[in-house]
Order: C-alpha cells, then structure tokens, then sequence
C-alpha cells in the first residue's frame, strides 16, 4: 500500500483525528477537479477552499458542507462522514460510517490509468523519431513553464500527430516513446484504438469518450449520455493532470476534436494513416510523418527475425528488405514466414519473392487481419473516397517508375481537375509519395495490390482500354516533342497538346523517359499474366529484351494499318552533355528503364 493509500484509509478508520482540509483536499482530488472548480459548484468563493485545505482549524457553515457535499458526489457514508468531520463532532445526527477496514466509495480507486500495450519486439531503429518526439514535449514543458511564470492564460493540451503509410511503425513507435517517457505523466497513460482503418466502422467519439472517462476512473452512472457534456466534463477532469493520452488509428480530425482535454499539461499523440490537417491548422498540433526503415535498419530487423548474421547475409537482406519495401510490418511478417521455411535458404525465399503477386500473396498468408499484409492495405483502400480509389487502381496500370497527374487522369479516365482531387487524397493518405516535382511513386507492394483491384473491381475490357489511353497520349506527345525539337512543315505539332518550346520537349522526353523506354506491357508489370507485349498504338516498342534504345524517331517504324503515316528520316536527337554546362554530346541519347535519380 503506498503512504497515499494509507493515508486516505486512515483519514476514513480514524475519524478523531481527521482534518476536514485534508479530507476535503482528498476528496476533490480523486474527483479530478481544481480548487477554481470546486468553488464554482458548490458556490463558495475559492479563497474559503485554500483556506479550508490549509490545515488551519476551521468549521465551515452547514449549508457551505452541504453544497460541498453535493458537488463532490458524495451520498450515503461518504456524505455522513465527511458532514461529522466538517463540524467536528460525532454528534451531528449522521450515522457514522461503516468499519469495514475498506476505503470510502469516493476514496476506493487510487490508481491512475495504465494502459499503454505491450512492445512491439524487437524494436529496431527509430532513434531519430523517438528524439523528435523527446524535443517536441521538451518544448512544450518550456512553454508551459514559461506561460505559468509571466501569468498568461494556459494553453490546450500538447497535441502530436504521427502518421505514415500502412505498416510503418506509427503504433510500435508511439508505445516505444510513451514507455520510455512514463515518468513525464504521473497522473496515467491512457491509450485508445479509434479503429478507424479496420475491419468495420471507425470508433464513435461518443464511444471513445466513455471508455476514456471510464479509464480515468469514472463509473458508468457518473459518465453522461449526452457527448458534449461528456466532451466537457473530459476537458474538466484533466485540468492541472499530466496526463497521456494516446489515440491510435485515427480515421479523421472530426473523430479526434472531442476527445481532446484543455489541460495544458496533458499531452496527446495520435496515429492515423491521414495527415489529419485539420488538427495542425485549429489546434497547433505538431506532425510527424514515420517513413519507411533505412537500409541498415531494416537488415537489422530481418536478421533478428531471421536469426542470422547481418553481415554474412547483407546481399540477400537487402534484397528481401528491399521486397518488402523496407516497411517493418512486412519485414517482420517475412522474418516469422521465412523463419518457418526450414530447410530452404535465404537466397532461395528472395527468389520466390521477386515477382510481386506472388509476394503480396504470401506476405498476406497470417491468419491474423492484423499482420496479413493485404488486409492492412485494404483498410486504407476502402476508406478512400470513390475517384480516388478508381485513381488508386488505375496506378497498377501504369508500367513506368513514376506518374505525373496527366497520366493519372487518363488512366482513370477522369478530368484532369479530379484527378488532382483524387492525387491529393492518395497522398493525404500515403498510398502515393512525391518521386520529384509534380510526379508520384509507390513501392511495389501496393501496385501490386492496385493491379489486383484493377482486375476484380474494373475487369480485363477497362484495364486494356485504360492503357490504350495512356498509350495513345504518351505517342502523341512524343510526336508533339520530335516535332517541337526537329520541325516539319508536312506535321505541325497538335494545338491541343503542344509544348511551349523546344526546352520543354525535352524536359518532358527527358521525365518520361524510363516509362517509353519499357515495352508497353512490361513482363515486371504486367496486370494480366500471361498477356502478350502489344506495340505503342501502331509504333514497334521492340523485343520484350529490350532494355537500352535510342530516342532516334527515324528508327521508328509505323505498323500497316495504323494510320500513322511514316516519318521522315532523321538524325539523332541532340541532348544537352551531363558532363559540363553549355556542352553538347552528339550521342544518342540512352533511355535505360532504370529507375531515374
């Protein structure tokens, strides 16, 4: 029993020596309410409350204990009792309370909220998102502080926000942070899964707000039913706590208003997979966005998994890393699977990983929604609005590095001012991420699960009309280019689709360039398997083994029947030199399908 328990349970078992300051301090502190609030219900002036929880002998009014009494909830026992030490006799007509060797109801439950989850282990890396996390609170204490001494008015509550793409870390990372900085909260770390990317509908803030008033100790008949006196009565229970709350997988910024407390020395983190910019822009909250595990850490964690030795196994760590798009859910996820494949060698499991369906299918093979990597995907996925996640699927079928939002609203055959609707929801909600300037990327694992949704969701007849579209403005801008660059009086370039000058030409051949070098329908990502490799819309793409060809538009040879009339044969492109400003190099210029710097 701590010397706090102790000391409640005596002030209850030894009413002769109980002082009516230290009772009633008591009291309103499991009450969770200020000296300014306990004033204010029971109508008394808060001067008479310090003075009464001073210690200094005093006998308060009867109609003042009353009032006392009815704001601290008390009845029964708890109310005679505290009315018998108030007045200082045993002779005030109340029956004196029980000896049952037990605390009073209203002193029973001394123990602050608990619930952080257990570690993820192991926990590998992260050192420089756990210190951002130490310096924003750090900060926050300062400014606290620094608010209490020049006697301005408190701010709200230290609100932090993580969030990244599925499977990153935000949880693990916020647990490892609320473990280590425990001591920073005395007054309890309460943690609360809002559900909002999982299987059924997000939590109701209703909802979270009984379970987070029940957590701070609060009985089911003490919580109201209407939400916003529960918003309310939240906001006055952690005045002058320092408290943790944790809200994890938070779908929006409206479920999470309601569940913030007013206390400035309260601190809230919240996970979601959107940046939940709402928060950032009322509240001040402070973001942090997890990426996916460098190199080196996520050889780390596959070796744990794995147990085997990081050095000896670098090649292959890094591949499988690499596979896994260096995410620690599906590092971990392989590191368990791979560990069970006894017998089979580390080299060989990156083999049957190398092709993406395959991948995505046995990273998704746990039994547990939670750990089964396409499950996770689709809660993001199914929390998208409409074109969005028709802009999402027709990703998949996209067979370059990177797209621009052109290329998306072909695809998905939307205008282009919906397309950049649709490109800012992906991206609020990680499922894309900036490659450069005005182009967008995702790893491997969610364009296979988009190719995926594209053949269930849209059929086989969208997906290829999808890429006729695509191929037949990646052919008419390469003309538009060549024509811009070289001229030709029989060709003017299409209005409709023109470039500005001939520097724009090649800086939009220069961008595009690893996707027109791949065959139209690369083996690595192809959306229907088996399908064979069609031509660019009439021109010859060449042998499926291509992987270097010179932008040279003579070379190119129209299919019979394609409309397409033949070009004049012409030199080689001129390409600004990489070597040194204001050369040029007569070279053909490569167009490698490797992924661009």
């Amino acid at each position: 029993m701590t010397t706090e328990e102790a000391r409640a349970r005596q002030l209850v078992d030894s009413p002769d020596e109980a002082n009516f300051g230290e009772l009633l301090r008591r009291h309103r502190q499991q009450t969770m309410l200020t000296q300014e609030q306990i004033a204010a219900y029971a109508g008394v002036s808060v001067r008479a409350v310090r003075y009464w929880e001073s210690g200094r002998p005093s006998r308060p009014r009867a109609d003042s204990v009353r009032r006392l009494v009815a704001a601290l909830g008390l009845d029964g026992e708890d109310a005679a009792y505290f009315g018998r030490v108030a007045r200082g006799t045993s002779e005030t007509g109340c029956a004196a309370p029980a000896r049952s060797g037990q605390p009073s109801a209203g002193l029973r439950n001394m123990a602050t909220p608990a619930q952080l989850p257990n570690e993820v282990e192991p926990f590998v890396g992260r050192d420089r998102e756990l210190f951002e996390l130490t310096a924003w609170r750090n900060a926050a204490d300062r400014r606290a502080a620094a608010e209490r001494r020049n006697g301005a008015a408190a701010q709200s509550a230290s609100l932090g926000i993580v969030t990244g793409t599925a499977g990153v870390g935000k949880t693990a990372l916020v647990i490892r942070w609320a473990k280590r900085e425990h001591r920073r909260f005395p007054d309890g770390q309460i943690f609360l899964d809002l559900r909002g990317f999982a299987p059924g509908k997000p939590r109701s803030s209703t909802n979270a707000l009984a379970r987070i008033l029940a957590g701070l100790g609060l009985s089911p008949g003490a919580i109201p039913a209407d939400p916003e006196d529960r918003s309310a009565l939240l906001r006055s229970l952690m005045v002058g706590r320092k408290a943790l709350i944790v809200l994890d997988n938070a779908a929006s910024a409206e479920q999470v208003r309601p569940l913030l407390p007013g206390s400035t020395n309260s601190t809230v983190l919240i996970t979601s997979r959107h940046e939940l910019t709402g928060l950032v822009v009322e509240h001040g909250a402070r973001r942090l966005t997890v990426q996916p595990l460098p190199p080196t850490e996520a050889r780390r964690l596959l070796a744990v998994m794995l147990g085997v030795d990081a050095r000896a196994s670098r090649t292959h760590l890094d591949q499988l890393a690499a596979l896994c798009a260096h995410l620690p859910l599906t590092l971990r996820v392989a590191g368990a699977l791979g560990s069970a494949r006894s017998g089979r060698s580390l080299g060989t499991l990156v083999a049957d990983l190398t092709d993406a369906g395959r991948r995505l299918a046995w990273l998704s093979s746990s039994e547990d929604p939670r750990t089964a990597t396409k499950a996770v995907l689709s809660w993001s996925y199914d929390a998208l609005p409409a074109q969005a996640a028709r802009v999402f699927r027709a990703l998949g079928l996209h067979p370059g590095p990177d797209v621009d939002v052109n290329g998306m609203a072909t695809l998905a055959g939307l205008p282009f001012d919906d397309a950049t609707t649709a490109q800012q929801a992906l991206q609020a909600a990680h499922l894309i991420r900036p490659a450069r300037p005005g182009r967008f990327w995702t790893h491997d694992l969610l364009l296979a699960y988009a190719r995926e949704l594209a053949m269930s969701t849209d059929g086989v007849e969208a997906g290829a009309a999808a890429r006729a579209r695509l191929d037949q403005r990646l052919l008419a801008r390469t003309l538009n280019a060549a024509r811009r660059l070289y001229g030709d009086p029989a060709r003017e370039p299409d209005a409709a689709d023109d470039f500005v000058d001939a520097d724009a030409a090649r800086a939009w051949l220069r961008v595009e360039r690893p996707t027109l070098a791949l065959p139209s329908w690369n083996p690595r990502r192809r959306w229907v398997s088996g399908s064979p490799s069609p031509s660019l819309n009439g021109f010859s793409t060449g042998p499926t083994t291509t992987t270097h060809t010179s932008f040279t538009p003579g070379h190119w040879t129209p299919h019979a029947g394609s409309g397409i009339p033949p070009a004049s044969p012409r030199p080689p492109m001129v390409w600004p030199a990489r070597t040194g400003a204001g050369e040029t190099s007569t070279e053909p210029y490569s167009c490698s399908p490797r992924r661009p710097r």
